[in-house]
């Protein structure tokens, strides 16, 4: 059994199978307003506050009472941070300066009918930048992850209500269709009645 911090809400849930992406295949133990006991949800890894996982050791302690206010704390805390990360453009922009600062370096110290080495030191330190950029990357990419997850979200609501009212009005239209049917088939039926009367009627005299 873990404890789970999903869609803003915090639930036990059994884990079922993990994905390859690393996230979990859970079945929600508990009712919230997404959720009932039953309902099968994919957890991502950081998605998991406690629990005991298939293939641990050992259990995660259970998050102590005010854990949730802890956690929004640190969400807050991390967007901040991610509003000082630089944008994909800049650095883009900044790795295309550094290649071409190291491109005419080169140039300027290289021998004649011989290719250019750059320093030890440096290709050491360029390595490093490029790894730290692409760390700068990721952290973007995952900061957009739940945005990304809501808009399908919502997505996905306003298809069901559309298709919920499309289906009531066509029950509406059949429902009334129906209605002229019955009617017709009324007023048939008491001018059937009246003629079986006439024709008693006539057949007693």
């Amino acid at each position: 059994m873990a404890k789970v911090r999903w869609r803003g809400e915090s639930f036990d849930a059994r884990p079922i199978s993990q994905n390859p992406d690393g996230s979990w295949l859970m079945e929600a133990q508990e009712h919230t307003s997404r959720t009932a006991p039953g309902t099968r949800i994919t957890a991502l890894a950081s998605e998991i506050v406690a629990g005991t996982m298939p293939g641990e050791a050992n259990a995660t302690p259970a998050a102590p009472p005010g854990a949730d206010k802890g956690q929004a704390a640190l969400d807050a805390a991390m967007a901040e941070e991610r509003k000082t990360l630089p944008d994909p453009a800049s650095l883009i922009a900044a790795a295309q300066a550094a290649k071409t600062a190291q491109t005419t370096q080169g140039d300027a110290g290289a021998v004649s009918g011989g290719p250019t080495q750059a320093p030890a030191g440096a290709q050491a330190s360029n390595e490093g930048t490029k790894a730290m950029a692409l760390g700068d990357k990721l952290k973007l990419y995952a900061s957009g992850t739940s945005d990304f997850m809501s808009a399908i979200e919502k997505t996905v609501d306003q298809r069901l209500v559309a298709q919920a009212a499309k289906k009531a009005d066509m029950t509406k239209r059949i429902n009334g269709v129906f209605a002229k049917t019955d009617a017709i088939e009324a007023d048939a039926e008491a001018g059937l009645k009246a003629l079986e009367n006439t024709l008693n009627q006539l057949t007693n005299q």
